[in-house]
């Protein structure tokens, strides 16, 4: 059976594909409601909150627990991966996270190859990177993807109050505002020029991708 952990309900879309992926999985999905969101929380809370969140699935049964959230792996998963989960008793279990797949789909380069290769080495594009707070704070897109395509440029933006709209059910007035001026500012970070592609990450984001794709260059790829 596997976990899959979110900060609200974003992380449903990251549970409906598994769900068609893996139709015969057994899931069972945990979100953080009373506490979401987490993108504008200190790494100490973010950590406690994740933990007791993976704590809580590893009881039900799971042996592998997706934090299906791009803050609460950007900030714990590493630090539960290799120091939390070697001593907390739960022998055969494991946590993966959201970033590495995001990664790999960016820069075409699997996970484990964490230097340039021909010939993503090469690669000149621009590539946007929405997220909360304390995502983009952590720089980890921005690390991760440079070790792959160094020539890339990188853009991150801050969207600091949309997971909240979005988990709350803003009108999409609302939210098509605030989209269009964290796009806004994400182009005039960079200068003008369009993106060749975007990372939505936050996975509540796509939730309203419809809006993004509404506001940034027709081609721009999502």
């Amino acid at each position: 059976m596997i976990g899959l952990f979110d900060s609200g309900h974003g992380g449903l879309t990251i549970f409906r594909s598994l769900l068609r992926q893996f139709p015969q999985t057994r899931f069972v999905y945990l979100g953080d409601h009373a506490n979401a969101p987490y993108g504008n929380r200190s790494s100490e809370e973010i950590l406690d909150l994740t933990r007791a969140g993976v704590e809580r699935l590893f009881g039900q049964g799971c042996r592998l627990v997706i934090l299906a959230c791009n803050t609460a792996t950007a900030i714990a998963c590493r630090s539960l991966q290799q120091n939390w989960l070697p001593q907390a008793g739960y022998p055969g279990h494991n946590i993966l996270g959201v970033v590495a797949p995001m990664v790999e789909a960016a820069t075409q380069t699997p996970w484990a190859v964490t230097a340039p290769q021909y010939p993503q080495k090469y690669n000149t594009d621009t590539i946007a990177v929405f997220g909360t707070r304390r995502t983009v704070a952590s720089g980890v897109y921005r690390e991760e993807i440079l070790k792959r395509c160094p020539r890339v440029s990188v853009v991150e933006q801050e969207c600091p109050e949309l997971a909240g709209a979005i988990e709350a059910g803003a009108a999409e007035a609302r939210l098509e505002a605030m989209i269009r001026a964290d796009v806004e500012a994400m182009l005039e970070r960079a200068r003008g020029r369009a993106p060749e592609r975007v990372i939505l990450g936050c996975t509540h984001y796509p939730l309203v991708e419809h809006l993004f794709r509404r506001h940034l260059p027709p081609a721009t790829r999502i």
